[in-house]
């Protein structure tokens, strides 16, 4: 059965308040990524998501909701990112990029975006912000996550592969078996 791609039909706490988000509020299908900014194929699988969102737009029917799970450097500085609406501009930027994130490299991918470093800066020390970081990666270990990217569809654990387009795959059959319950 197609729903086998889900570890279950538990449903696990996911706070969604703060992290970065792309597509409609009120779609019926919401995908909860735990990533790290210097995994390459969390970066694979959070732009091809975000790239269908930007693709269908609110016909994509789901939304996204990236949650760091490290507390590293790319991590924050993408959690910073969003506050200035620049989240996922940053986060194409990385996944572009082969090498692992070090400062040089996030510098020249900040300044390439037009990305205010001041402001960056600012908002890096924000404690309340950075708060998000520690909180993300400890829901993720309360809910399982052992690995990164880890996906929650409708806040069931996804344990397929993780090709995105499998990920796609499995929005879709929620999306098909939530109006059949219609």
């Amino acid at each position: 059965m197609r729903r086998d791609c889900l570890t279950s039909h538990q449903r696990f706490p996911l706070d969604l308040k703060g992290y970065p988000t792309v597509g409609a509020e009120n779609a019926p299908v919401t995908v909860v990524v735990y990533f790290s900014g210097s995994c390459p194929l969390c970066k694979f699988v959070l732009s091809f998501l975000d790239s269908v969102q930007a693709a269908k737009g609110s016909g994509a029917g789901f939304r996204v909701i990236a949650k760091p799970f490290t507390t590293g450097l790319a991590d924050s500085i993408l959690i910073a990112a969003d506050r200035m609406g620049r989240f996922w501009d940053l986060e194409h930027a990385l996944h572009l990029r082969t090498e692992r994130p070090t400062p040089k490299l996030i510098d020249h991918l900040i300044d390439s975006l037009k990305i205010d470093r001041n402001k960056l800066a600012l908002l890096r020390k924000d404690t309340s912000l950075m708060a998000l970081l520690p909180k993300s990666r400890f829901e993720g270990r309360y809910n399982g996550v052992t690995l990164v990217p880890s996906v929650f569809i409708n806040g069931m654990k996804y344990k397929g592969y993780k090709d995105p387009k499998w990920i796609l795959d499995a929005v879709e059959y929620v999306k098909e078996s939530l109006e059949d319950t219609r």
